[in-house]
C-alpha cells in the first residue's frame, strides 16, 4: 500500500494483489524484499541464532542500497531499530524517516503486528514521496 501510495497507483483490494502476484520482489522488478535475518522459520518465535550472520548481512544490504541507489527503503519491524541505524550509518529521527544519500529510509511496524491499519501504509507512502520531492 505505501509503494502504490508512494507512486499515485490505485491501492484497491484488488490492484494491491494483482501487484502482488505479478511483480513484489520480482527479479528486473521495481521492489526487493530482503530479510534481515534470511535463516528460515515459521514466525520469529522460532529458535534460530539470528545474530549468527547479522553483521555480513548489515554490510550486504548498506551495500546494497548505497549501490543501487533505490527511492526508498521501508524496515519493517521497531524492535529492529538498531540494526536499521546500523544499515543507515546514522540515528534515526524521532518521525522515523532518515534520508541517505538518494534514498529515504524508514522504520515501520511490521505488516502484520497489532493495529496495523491501511492508513497507516497510505501515509508512509505519501510522507516518503514528499520526503524525495524535497531532495
Amino acid at each position: 500500500m505505501s509503494l502504490m501510495s508512494f507512486l499515485e497507483k490505485s491501492a484497491d483490494r484488488e490492484s494491491l494483489r494483482a501487484y502482488q502476484r505479478d511483480r513484489w520482489g520480482r527479479l528486473g522488478g521495481e521492489t526487493c524484499v530482503i530479510e534481515l535475518s534470511g535463516l528460515a522459520a515459521n514466525n520469529s518465535k522460532v529458535f534460530r541464532d539470528r545474530e549468527l550472520f547479522r553483521p555480513d548481512r548489515i554490510k550486504f544490504i548498506r551495500n546494497k542500497i548505497l549501490t543501487c541507489n533505490p527511492s526508498f527503503v521501508v524496515m519493517y519491524g521497531v524492535r529492529q531499530k538498531k540494526h536499521w541505524e546500523e544499515i543507515a550509518g546514522s540515528e534515526f529521527p524521532s518521525n522515523c524517516i532518515l534520508p541517505l544519500r538518494s534514498t529515504i529510509l524508514a522504520i515501520a511496524p511490521h505488516p502484520i503486528s497489532y493495529g496495523s491499519k491501511d492508513a497507516f501504509w497510505t501515509k508512509l507512502g505519501i510522507r516518503l514521496r514528499e520526503e524525495g520531492n524535497r531532495s
